[in-house]
């Protein structure tokens, strides 16, 4: 009876490593690609891209039909609303790659974790029951 059993669980161990190092991990690196995306898509980076050189909040003012000394102060308010677009832009994208550069390094740690995990868990029982003995 007890050799049935054993054959059974080892089929079941056998079907748990086989899920966890097919199955399991190409979910596991599906969920790291759309956290990947999602975090790419809060710091709208393509918009960003985009409008690097834009005005803050595309706010900008009209010279047409002003004296020549409001039309340098029109155009210096554009430039400053462009530089402050430009400063914006630049620290959210400094921001995002910095999170980037958490989120692989986390990302490589567990991907670490996960191929060892059977192993050091296996390892882990075996000595935690010598230490019974």
């Amino acid at each position: 009876m007890a050799i049935i059993v054993l054959g059974e669980n080892k089929a079941f161990l056998g079907d748990i490593f086989g899920w966890w190092y097919s199955q399991g991990i190409r979910d596991f690196f599906i969920y790291l690609k759309a956290l990947f995306l999602k975090i790419t898509d809060i710091f709208s980076v393509k918009l960003l891209l985009r409008t690097y050189l834009s005005p803050w909040k595309r706010d900008i003012s009209s010279t047409e039909g002003l004296p020549l000394n409001q039309v340098f102060q029109v155009i210096l308010f554009n430039l400053t609303s462009r530089l402050i677009g430009f400063i914006i832009k630049t620290i959210i994208l400094f921001i995002y790659l910095v999170v980037l550069i958490v989120f692989f390094a986390l990302s490589l740690s567990l991907i670490f974790i996960w191929l060892f995990l059977p192993l050091i868990t296996i390892i882990s029982l075996i000595y935690g029951i010598q230490l019974l003995f």
